[in-house]
């Protein structure tokens, strides 16, 4: 009963603590893979990605800061940069670097096109990624992202 009675409580306590929170974070997905945010401040973003690319063995996990330097009532442009673990593993190799990117992007509250809507909010970004594998070479490219995020 003790066990049961502990749950509750702690329980109760993440659910107005998650309440006293409402609105600062975002869970979605981003382009490849699972995403979390987190508003930290008014201007301050902080993302965590974790990459299921599904091909080549190849994997990551990032995090982001996004900084919005333009904020309107249903969109704001923002620049951000990240930091990756990226994994790439075959019957031969198994190799993780680390890999660092910036970029720029807008994201759009839904809510501005029907104000009943859930706050589900789409963002697009273009950026570059940058990491070297000993086996498998390095890689440096422009990327276009694209995210889908429901707030909470």
């Amino acid at each position: 009963m003790k066990i049961i009675s502990s749950v509750i409580v702690a329980t109760a306590l993440l659910t107005s603590t998650v309440s006293a929170k409402e609105g600062d974070a975002y869970l979605g997905l981003q382009w490849y893979g699972l995403s979390g945010k987190y508003d930290v401040t008014d201007q301050i973003t902080a993302q965590a990605i974790v990459g299921l690319w599904g091909y080549s063995g190849l994997t990551s996990v990032t995090g982001r800061i996004n900084y919005k330097f333009k904020e309107k009532k249903h969109y704001n442009m923002y620049g951000y940069g990240s930091i990756s673990s990226w994994s790439w593993s075959n019957s031969f190799y198994d190799e993780t670097v680390l890999g660092f990117g910036g970029g720029a992007g807008i994201e759009y509250d839904i809510r501005g096109i029907d104000r009943n809507f859930i706050p589900l909010y789409i963002s697009a970004d273009i950026g570059v990624q940058v990491a070297s594998f000993e086996h498998y070479g390095s890689f440096a490219g422009l990327g276009i992202g694209l995210g889908l995020h429901y707030k909470f």
